[in-house]
């Protein structure tokens, strides 16, 4: 009886980590289409949160030769996402690329100052 109840639980278990999953079709991800000379692998991420409380996946690079670092922030829980550019030696940031509805997107932009 305690196998099938622990079956059960990890079934479960595996249900919702599955389907709380971000998900994005084929070539929507942020990592399909990163810019050239971008690893696809990030040096690292944190979680930040905005003011609204919406609360972000950041993925950052290594700063390149010209002093730009590529982030990648995803919403949390939802499938959108934007990337950019930024100098830290300035603090500019610069839109590459955004998956998100058009209401989304003016959120995401003024959230990150892009």
């Amino acid at each position: 009886m305690h196998f099938l109840l622990t079956l059960g639980f990890l079934g479960a278990f595996g249900a919702f980590w599955l389907l709380g999953k971000q998900r994005y079709k084929s070539g929507e991800g942020p990592f399909d289409r990163l810019p050239a000379g971008v690893s696809p692998t990030s040096e690292g991420q944190r979680v930040e949160s905005a003011s609204d409380g919406t609360r972000y996946v950041v993925h950052y690079w290594t700063p390149g030769a010209d002093g730009r670092q590529f982030h990648v922030a995803e919403v949390k829980g939802h499938p959108s996402w934007i990337s950019f550019w930024f100098v830290p030696a300035t603090g500019k940031r610069t839109l590459h690329l955004s998956l998100a509805t058009a209401g989304e997107l003016n959120d995401l932009r003024k959230d990150w100052d892009v």
